[in-house]
């Protein structure tokens, strides 16, 4: 028996292996259910000493054998005392509850091809392992139900399944069930009271009990609606034949005679007569079939069930079938396991025997499918209920009388022309008497319209008064008043009409409406559609809300708007010039010269296709940022050869794509990549060595301009894995040289690059993974390596010396005072100060300052050094929230942040990142509301301060 307990994370990957020293407690409980329709039971509940590596935990299991291992799904969980308690339930139970099996319909198959398209449907995550040969072929529907449920249902043709899972090294790499006709085996075992059973108690079902059953198999339909259903009459069974029972022909029952002399029922003369059932095995077609079905079904029905409960020592598998003996009651008997209860540490188990009394699957299943099957046969025949649905038809629709009746084709006499076998409906007849015998006067709506019959129904004509598109025959109209009067005059020779019809003004050209003045104005169709109108009636914008509040238009405004998908507004003074407003499909603007005098605010996104200049000056894209970078520092160039700074093309170059990504406050560090990679460039090769970040096998392969865009992309790549990682700018540098991989190895290590570090890395990561195992080194003698002492470098490991290659080329300036919190180019969205609320539409104070840069999860960095005072969510205010008190007295707050970095309590550095851009609590969209206050942590208004009176934005 196990005696470790494996535990498993949300991933199933292997957490620990706790031995028998760390448990306290291990209880492994299975049954087998009574209910065939139900999943074999299997639970453990453990308990051993607190270790936080699996305070978590959400499997564990415990190895059945060197194959296999029983996995469990963690229900509960406490920690009491110094030690933790978990219960769990089988994993498989749980895991496939949530696969779906769409539409299976096997027919005559094998249980194990049904398995293992059942299992299908959880995409090879499970599989089917030993199938018994000997089950039957079965046929069946699984339709939308979860692939547990579809497993269970399998069991009820007479099969158990298990669940087994393997692990190895530290996680799962199998799961698999194998399906038995029966678990277990005939064993040896015998359990002895007083010797190795500590108790044996027995329970005893006399319920249901039968000695002889009239089986009765699949039913068929015949015409007077009645179902026949297969009997085995004409079978005949003889023991001297070798059949288990005699039964002769022209006989539609089986006895068990024996039982009946035990169980049956007493009668008056001493004798005992059997106790009969029927019983419906819809599936069996043959008679043979049928017979031994029942004898099956009698030799379980015939006895009594017994169930012992017993605790012994060294106990036996599951299903296995032993026997169990205490003399002085004289119990003897060989019977099965349904249920275990295991304890794994005290090696003390707790054993069901003989039938589970929770109710006989068999019994139960027989007696629900004998149920089911007594309702279909008193079922009404399709001419009874095709009989009653006519009678109901012609009571709804007035066939039998009425002043009104809904006429089919066979509501007509036999020899009319329009008689019919249909029942559909097709006319609606009233008349002025109670039957269409009895009526003269009938008013008929049909396909052609409403019209009338005077005289006899079915040999007068039908008079049309009203056609079906709308024609009415003015010979109808006899009395009454028409009120809506019709005016109509031509005013042109164009086919212009005017008409003022029931107080409308329309104009219509050749008799199709092109103008109407309506109470909306006036209103513009072509053909029969409304183009749009111009009026003052409406609110074309109910939403629109200004610095005033909501703006109300209707009656207030000449309103000009069109009506359907795709019609168009144009203002034009000219050909090819102009204002379109599209409905659905935008506005636009056309003319080569567009001014717009006054200030301007923009709710919304603006995607410019072009240059965006403020003050005539570009503004380049960019959302990895690049700013001042951890510590506010920024890089100056220094000792750059003149072939580079003398070169207009690569200074050009550099100045637009470090703009281009975002990095202009870098482009120092771009210099001096330049000076370690290929100091003596002519700006027409590969001037910065960065064809190999682009894919390519070695440099040479981008030249020029190219070459230096594919590099300051590739930096501004490194820098934003570095803040993303919190790994200082040298650490970033070294990674230019040893590829990406290096900056989350440095994170793991502190994020701080040292010259140590990188020759590690180069020894133990880079020389390997390119053949060099053996730590070969080559000389390299330059002025940093001297200075360091490692005159050397690894075979294959790159330079460790690179980022102090760097350092010669750069003069960093630290910063002082307070920095932008994100990286650059930074805009401000909305100011500090008093303002109309976005959102509420309150006028209040705008206590900060919004910053974006294009980048909506940026990271947010502390614009000073300081001690974290709040760090949390505020949904109601400012969404995820941190606060920072600095020792001027000040305090910083960062508003709106997607996910939090730091905590209360953390001492933060100048630069270091605290979380990253979002749009929690009450915001518009992705951005970072910036604070500046005294008296905090939580200030009044009077204490905030503009934040732009300690920073230049």
């Amino acid at each position: 028996m196990s005696e470790s307990i494996y535990f498993l994370n949300e991933e199933q990957e292997l957490l620990k292996v706790c031995g028998e020293s760390k448990i306290i407690e291990s209880v492994q409980s299975k049954e087998i259910t009574a209910d065939k329709s139900e999943l074999m039971n299997d639970t453990l509940s453990v308990s051993v000493l607190d270790d936080k590596k699996i305070r978590d935990a959400a499997f564990m299991a415990v190895r059945e054998n060197d194959d296999s291992f029983s996995m469990y799904k963690i229900t509960a969980d406490s920690d009491p005392r110094g030690r933790l308690s978990f219960t769990g339930v089988n994993f498989a139970v749980d895991e496939l509850h949530s696969f779906i099996v769409l539409d299976m319909r096997p027919s005559n198959r094998s249980i194990k091809q049904v398995a293992e398209q059942i299992l299908s449907y959880t995409n090879t995550e499970w599989r089917v392992g030993y199938v018994d040969p000997t089950l039957p072929a079965i046929s069946g529907t699984f339709y939308y139900l979860s692939v547990k449920d579809a497993l269970k249902q399998l069991q009820t043709f007479g099969c158990e399944i298990v669940f087994k899972c393997k692990i190895d090294g530290n996680k799962i790499t199998d799961k698999w069930i194998e399906i038995y006709k029966q678990i277990g085996i005939f064993s040896n075992k015998r359990f002895v009271y007083g010797s190795n059973a500590l108790e044996v108690v027995r329970q005893r079902d006399r319920s249901q009990l039968y000695t002889s059953i009239i089986g009765r198999g699949k039913g068929e339909e015949v015409g007077d609606g009645y179902g026949r259903r297969i009997e085995f009459t004409d079978i005949e069974w003889e023991k001297s034949n070798g059949n288990p029972l005699d039964k002769p022909k022209g006989q539609n029952w089986l006895e068990y005679p024996e039982m009946t002399k035990l169980y049956g029922i007493p009668m008056k003369n001493g004798s005992k007569r059997k106790r009969e059932t029927v019983l419906i095995l819809e599936d069996i077609e043959d008679p043979k079939e049928l017979l031994q079905a029942t004898y099956e079904n009698l030799v379980e029905y015939s006895r009594p069930l017994i169930q012992f409960k017993t605790s012994v020592l060294g106990g036996d598998s599951i299903g296995n079938t032993v026997t169990i003996h205490r003399s002085d009651k004289n119990y003897h008997y060989k019977t099965r396991v349904f249920s275990v209860k295991i304890d794994r540490i005290g090696n003390k188990v707790e054993c069901g025997l003989g039938d589970n009394l929770n109710t006989s699957s068999t019994r139960q299943v027989a007696s629900v499918q004998n149920s089911v099957t007594n309702l279909a046969e008193t079922k009404m025949t399709f001419y009874d209920s095709t009989e009653i649905s006519k009678w109901q038809s012609d009571i709804i629709r007035g066939a039998h009388g009425g002043a009104v009746i809904l006429m089919s084709p066979s509501d007509y006499p036999a020899n009319h022309p329009q008689r019919g076998e249909s029942r559909q409906p097709f006319q609606m007849v009233w008349m002025d008497g109670d039957s269409i015998q009895t009526s003269s006067h009938f008013l008929v709506a049909n396909s052609d319209g409403i019209g009338f019959i005077d005289g006899d129904f079915y040999t007068s004509p039908f008079k049309t008064a009203w056609t079906i598109d709308g024609k009415f025959n003015a010979d109808f109209i006899q009395t009454g008043t028409i009120l809506a009067e019709i005016f109509e005059t031509s005013f042109n020779k164009l086919g212009d009409t005017l008409k003022l019809v029931s107080g409308t003004l329309r104009v219509e050209n050749n008799g199709t409406k092109i103008m109407e003045l309506t109470r909306r104005g006036m209103e513009f169709w072509s053909g029969s559609k409304s183009i749009g109108t111009i009026g003052t009636a409406g609110e074309p914008f109910p939403d629109l809300i200004d610095q005033d509040g909501p703006v109300k238009m209707d009656g207030k405004a000449l309103i000009i708007r069109s009506d359907g998908d795709g019609d168009y507004i144009a203002l034009s003074a000219k050909t090819g010039t102009g204002l379109i407003l599209g409905n659905g499909k935008g506005m636009y603007i056309i003319d080569p010269n567009i001014r717009i005098v006054g200030d301007v605010t923009m709710s919304g996104n603006m995607d410019v296709r072009g240059e965006l200049k403020i003050n005539g000056q570009q503004v380049y894209p960019g959302g990895s940022g690049g700013g001042v970078g951890p510590g506010g520092a920024t890089y100056d160039p220094i000792n750059i050869g003149s072939n580079i700074t003398g070169n207009a093309n690569i200074v050009a170059w550099l100045e637009k794509y470090t703009k281009l990504y975002g990095i202009f406050d870098y482009i120092g560090l771009a210099y001096a990549l330049i000076m370690v990679e290929n100091p003596g460039t002519d700006g027409t090769d590969d001037i910065m060595q960065s064809s190999e970040s682009a894919g390519y096998p070695g440099p040479g392969y981008l030249r020029g301009e190219a070459s230096v865009n594919q590099g300051c992309k590739h930096l501004a790549q490194q820098i934003k894995n570095g803040q993303n990682q919190n790994v200082d700018i040298w650490g970033v540098m070294q990674g230019y040289n040893f590829g990406s991989a290096y900056i989350p190895w440095l994170s793991n290590r502190g994020g701080v690059n040292t010259t140590d570090l990188a020759e590690v890395y180069s020894r133990t990561v880079v020389a390997p993974s390119l053949g060099n195992t053996t730590g070969a080194t080559y000389p390299y003698v330059n002025a940093v390596s001297q200075a360091d002492g490692r005159t050397y470098l690894y075979v294959n490991g790159g330079n460790f010396h690179y980022a102090a290659m760097i350092r010669q080329y750069v003069k960093v300036n630290e910063s002082v005072g307070y920095v932008v919190p994100i990286s650059k180019p930074v805009t401000v969205t909305s100011e500090f100060g008093y303002r109309y609320h976005p959102i509420t539409g309150s006028y209040e104070l705008h206590n900060g300052i919004d910053l974006v840069n294009g980048n909506a999860t940026t990271p947010i960095y502390a614009s000073a050094a300081g001690e974290v005072v709040i760090s949390g969510s505020y949904p109601d205010w400012y969404g995820n929230y941190v606060v920072i008190k600095h020792s001027d007295g000040l305090y910083t707050g960062y508003a709106h942040q997607s996910q939090l970095r730091v905590s209360v309590g953390d001492t933060v550095n100048q630069g270091q990142q605290i979380g990253n851009m979002g749009t929690t609590g009450p915001s518009t969209g992705p951005h970072l509301h910036f604070q500046f206050f005294n008296n905090g942590p939580w200030p009044s208004n009077s204490d905030f301060i503009n934040p732009r009176e300690y920073i230049n934005f």
